[in-house]
């Protein structure tokens, strides 16, 4: 039991020394080298993720050694870069519909972004679904949101994220599955678009 300890006390502090050297690695990578904003945020979300793991590292090593490794950085400090890093890009946004706009306006505030009519940078939303159909008395709607973020240089558009999510409802009642629809994407809003700038796919 002992030796038990002592081997899982040595893969902790390991995974502790690993997470520390990944997340500097990364920080230096989003605060030099990252050649856009989504490569940035991607790389501060994977030092998040590494720090959430030390964390986790931290207090199994405090229960099978009864000691307590510093470790450089921590989650809440990774957080705090990320959040700098949403509130200095602005944007602009755009939506084929004019409820989708508003929930992404929403989402895009709370994640602290700012706002601008003449910015390089543009978050765009498009909702496409299926006409309903009903079968064996349930209504289904189906369909997709997709999200970009594009950068607009020397006059030219490029896409530095984009990515789609599915839709599927149902309900026997027809507006209700509309409504049902409709909750979900409120729901989901502010998620799907720190999945798109943190997860999409950057250029790096």
């Amino acid at each position: 039991m002992v030796l038990d300890k002592i081997e899982a006390s040595k893969r902790f502090q390991q995974t502790i020394i690993n997470a520390d050297k990944a997340t500097s690695e990364l920080i230096d990578y989003a605060s030099q080298r990252a050649n856009n904003p989504v490569a940035a945020l991607n790389a501060l979300e994977q030092a998040r993720l590494a720090q959430a793991n030390a964390d986790n590292a931290k207090r199994n090593l405090a229960i099978t050694s009864n000691s307590n490794r510093p470790h450089r950085y921590s989650s809440q400090q990774i957080e705090t870069l990320i959040r700098n890093a949403l509130a200095s890009l602005p944007v602009t946004v755009s939506a084929d519909d004019p409820a989708i706009k508003t929930e992404l306006e929403k989402a895009v505030s709370d994640l602290g972004m700012p706002t601008a009519t003449i910015v390089n940078y543009q978050i765009s939303a498009t909702l496409d679904t299926e006409p309903l159909q009903q079968k064996q008395g349930w209504w289904w709607l189906r369909g997709a949101l997709e999200m970009e973020l594009t950068q607009i240089e020397n006059g030219k558009k490029i896409t530095l994220a984009k990515q789609r999510w599915p839709i599927k409802e149902s309900s026997m009642d027809k507006a209700i599955v509309l409504q049902r629809a409709r909750d979900h994407l409120n729901w989901k809003f502010s998620g799907y678009l720190y999945e798109l700038l943190t997860d999409g796919e950057a250029n790096n």
